[in-house]
């Protein structure tokens, strides 16, 4: 499990730190499964640097709500989306 800063469709899984990246990135690729647990804040925001292309991400678990856009962009990407409402 690894911090996760932000996610867009255009650049997948971001994080801050350029050297946490490296070793991100290679988690992602020895890793049969991508999770990415996403809450609102992190959604449509980008960092400096990619980890994960959305093309890698299997399933985000997430308390926002997938309307609009969103929804329509996880579908055409194959990607489960799990929604945990917020308390």
């Amino acid at each position: 499990m690894s911090i996760i800063n932000g996610f867009s469709f255009e650049s997948g899984l971001t994080d801050f730190s350029v050297y946490e990246v490296e070793l991100k990135k290679a988690m992602v690729n020895a890793s049969k499964k991508v999770v990415a647990l996403l809450d609102h804040t992190k959604i449509g925001k980008n960092s400096i640097a990619s980890f994960a292309s959305v093309d890698q991400i299997d399933t985000i678990i997430t308390d926002y709500d997938k309307t609009g856009d969103f929804s329509e962009k996880v579908m055409e990407q194959n990607i489960e989306v799990i929604i945990i409402p917020a308390p």
